[in-house]
């Protein structure tokens, strides 16, 4: 009995970690783009960029804001990180990247945004992009990755080695 308690535990602690880090959604290396329509927020002030993830040693990942669609125009904005630490390195976390009113080019409410990665697939947590009023409130956003949610087979697992420490603790107590 002492076994089978210590097996659940372990399957609990094992697939209980992945669930919880299970906040990212995997990206195979290449580049990506976005377009983004925010022309019924208009006017705005400013657009901005967030990128956030984690990196393994010999990755890296940028994002680009250009002014038009499809990657094309003027490079109004660029965040990115490289990893050439160990393993288990912090995640990375960059934005609000700002463009602002001497960009008129973004500010026409159509612009696009690439995010390149290479070295490896990048976990990222987020990329979104958001554009603001005068007074700096955000008026629109737009999750370009979301954050990816755990698998329900995941799930199942952690209910079912919660149950069955729950039935040892109750047969233990009787």
């Amino acid at each position: 009995m002492k076994r089978l308690k210590l097996i659940l535990l372990s399957l609990l602690c094992a697939f209980g970690a992945q669930a919880l880090s299970a906040s990212a959604t995997l990206i195979a290396p290449g580049t990506y783009t976005f377009n983004v329509d925010f022309t019924a927020a208009m006017p705005y002030s400013s657009a901005e960029q967030t990128l956030q993830g984690s990196l393994d040693p010999g990755e890296s990942v940028s994002s680009v804001m250009f002014s038009g669609l499809n990657g094309t125009g003027l490079i109004r904005s660029s965040i990115g990180a490289t990893d050439n630490q160990s393993p288990g390195s912090p995640p990375f976390s960059f934005g609000p990247s700002t463009v602002g009113s001497s960009s008129a080019d973004v500010l026409d409410g159509l612009y696009s945004i690439q995010l390149t990665v290479s070295g490896g697939a990048v976990d990222i947590a987020l990329l979104s992009t958001f554009v603001v009023n005068a007074a700096g409130a955000t008026i629109a956003s737009q999750t370009l990755i979301p954050s990816a949610a755990p698998e329900p087979a995941t799930l199942a697992l952690i209910g079912l080695g919660l149950s069955g420490l729950a039935l040892t603790r109750r047969r233990r107590a009787h």
